[in-house]
Order: structure tokens, then C-alpha cells, then sequence
């Protein structure tokens, strides 16, 4: 794997959100009907000639809102990659995404963070934070009348997992590692590979499961565990641990005695976005926290002053 992702085997490839990006421009400022038809057959020419697939296209994020009748065809999740660049294998692509943009990646896929971090988003209110430097492969996303399920193995590096809304029967999400593995019903933790026969895991808040071998444990909120190959697994706990207080409905806000809201940043938001989700000017929410950023992205769980819009 680490072969794989360390050579690009031949010339540099175009990535393919800039091609399909640059079509797209073009179709947007053509004034006939017709000819938006035409130029939206030749963008499906170029795709298919050059064996790319829409669904794995890169895109700016704040350009992908909603993913429409895509999500009726397939399951997929969303991957961001923040602060630098990121590697997605599918079959024998590889393809560069950079910072801010997204990725759909399905059961299959692997990705290699590199220097960046790649959130991805699996089922509503589910979340795992690939740290820089990880080797990690999507093995199984699906949703039916029989559950939610998600897997995620790690060749190596670290993924921080969040669960905001329960699980239910049916529901499985779990992050595998060499050695060993995590499952959880609605939590949040950490699980690393380190090497072939040593994995580490840790949890934040709720309860996980950990089994390597013919030995499974429960690992609590303020626990963690080393997984190493012919040792038994035993819970320690986690120095100088601060529990997480679970956040209300809506996950990310809090109730506030006074006229705001107070908002635990999530991953991949920043002040504008935070502004348009909340439906407040850009200008109140700077007034309201001097000293953050516009445009770059928060880290997950800052805290965010939402002034209530004016009634009156």
C-alpha cells in the first residue's frame, strides 16, 4: 500500500475535478438550451473516453450542496481533505485531491492522507478524521431497510471517530486495523495502526468494543488499550482524561441564557458556512467573535457565538 501511494507510476495526471469543473464553466454561460445540451453530451464524451467516474469526481465543496439522485444509484461516502493534499485509489486511478475539496468514495477506495487530514463523512452524524500521514481503505459502506453499516480499515496512522446519532438495531460502524478492531453503537474514538501487530485504541465518550483474536473487551469513556499481537488486552486510563459533555439536538449547539447561541465548531466549517447554515450576517457573527477566522477552517469543537436574528 505504501509502495502504491508513494509513486504515481508515470506522468502526472490532471485531476479530474479540473477538467470536469472546466466543462462545466463553460456550459453555465452558454444561452441556448441547445447548446447546453451540446456541451453536456461532449462533457459525458470526455468522461467516458477517458474512463473517469462522475461519482469519484473531485469538487470544491461549497460547489456540492446536495448529492440529488446520485445518492439513489450509489452509496457513497464524502471525503474533505484539509490543510494540503490527499491521495484516492480506485481500481488502478489514483487521483490528487487538494485541499477544500471533496472526493465521493465508496467501498473499495483507499485513501492516503499524506501531509492533509481527510474528514469523512459516512451516515448522518457520522464522522472519521484520517490524521496526516494514514493509510486507510473504505471496506464497507451501505444503507438499507436492514441498517447503516460502515468499515473502515487502517493499513497505518490514526482515525478519530465520531458517532452523534445512536445506533440502531441493524446499524454497525466499525474501524479495523491489522491486528485488531472497534466497533461502536454511537461514541466517539480513537483507533491507530501502528505496525502489523500493534494497534492502540482509546474512547472519548460512550462505549466501544475492541476484539483481537479470540479476545473481545469493552473499552469506556476515559479508557484506552494496546493491541499488540500475543498480549492480553488490557484497559488503561487515559492521563489527565477530561470527559465530553454530549451536545443537545441539533448536534453542535448549545442552549445559551442570553440572546445567542454558542456553536461547537464541526469538521470542515468555517464562519461563512456557520453563517449560511444559521441564516446570520457574516458581519454580526465577526462582531460577535473577533479574533477567528473568515475563511479557514475551525477546528472541530471551537466554540462559535451565533447572534439571534433580530424579530423585531
Amino acid at each position: 500500500m505504501d509502495a502504491l501511494f508513494a509513486s504515481r507510476h508515470g506522468r502526472e495526471r490532471l485531476p479530474e475535478g479540473t477538467l470536469t469543473q472546466t466543462l462545466a464553466a463553460v456550459k453555465s454561460t452558454l444561452a441556448s438550451e441547445r447548446e447546453r445540451g451540446l456541451v453536456g453530451r461532449l462533457v459525458s464524451t470526455v468522461v467516458n473516453r477517458l474512463g473517469l467516474d462522475r461519482d469519484a469526481v473531485a469538487a470544491p465543496l461549497d460547489e456540492v450542496v446536495d448529492p440529488g439522485p446520485v445518492a439513489a444509484r450509489v452509496a457513497y461516502a464524502r471525503a474533505l481533505v484539509r490543510g494540503g493534499q490527499a491521495l484516492f485509489r480506485r481500481g488502478s486511478t489514483v487521483v490528487t485531491v487538494l485541499n477544500g475539496q471533496f472526493v465521493a468514495t465508496v467501498p473499495g477506495d483507499n485513501i492516503a492522507s499524506q501531509a492533509s487530514t481527510v474528514v469523512v463523512g459516512m451516515h448522518q452524524g457520522q464522522t472519521a478524521e484520517l490524521a496526516p500521514g494514514t493509510i486507510a481503505a473504505l471496506t464497507l459502506f451501505a444503507a438499507g431497510a436492514a441498517g447503516k453499516l460502515v468499515e473502515l480499515k487502517l493499513s497505518i496512522g490514526r482515525a478519530l471517530a465520531t458517532i452523534n446519532n445512536p445506533l440502531v438495531a441493524g446499524d454497525f460502524f466499525g474501524v479495523a486495523t491489522p491486528g485488531a478492531a472497534a466497533t461502536a453503537r454511537g461514541t466517539e474514538f480513537i483507533a491507530e495502526a501502528r505496525s502489523e501487530t500493534e494497534s492502540f485504541f482509546a474512547t472519548l465518550h460512550g462505549v466501544i468494543g475492541v476484539k483481537m483474536g479470540d479476545q473481545e473487551i469493552s473499552l469506556e469513556a476515559g479508557q484506552q488499550v494496546r493491541a499488540t499481537e500475543g498480549a492480553v488486552l488490557t484497559p488503561e486510563p487515559i492521563p489527565d482524561f477530561v470527559p465530553v459533555v454530549p451536545e443537545p439536538a441539533p448536534p453542535g449547539r448549545m442552549k445559551a441564557p442570553s440572546d445567542v447561541l454558542i456553536h461547537a465548531a464541526q469538521a470542515g466549517e468555517n464562519l461563512l458556512i456557520i453563517s449560511q447554515r444559521f441564516g446570520v450576517s457574516l458581519a454580526d457573527l465577526l462582531r460577535a467573535n473577533p479574533g477567528l477566522p473568515v475563511a479557514l477552517y475551525l477546528t472541530r469543537g471551537t466554540l462559535v457565538v451565533i447572534p439571534r436574528r433580530r424579530t423585531g
